[in-house]
């Protein structure tokens, strides 16, 4: 199970450029397991970054779009 909330607007860094966003974080629980991802989203809707949850044991996954 995950619930999304927005945690406002911030600005990202993708390769030195700035873009200003808005950023939702997803909270997600099983019986065994807690995680959160978090997604950058510029004011177009184009996902410019996110940090997701892979396993326990590779971590998380950080993706940049780096290209428009």
């Amino acid at each position: 199970d995950c619930d999304c909330g927005s945690a406002g607007w911030e600005t990202t860094i993708v390769l030195a450029r700035p873009y200003a966003t808005r950023s939702v974080t997803e909270s997600c629980s099983k019986p065994d397991t807690k995680f959160q991802n978090a997604y950058w989203f510029d004011g177009s809707g184009k996902l410019r970054q996110s940090e997701q949850f892979v396993s326990d044991k590779a971590g998380t996954l950080q993706l940049q779009r780096v290209i428009d």
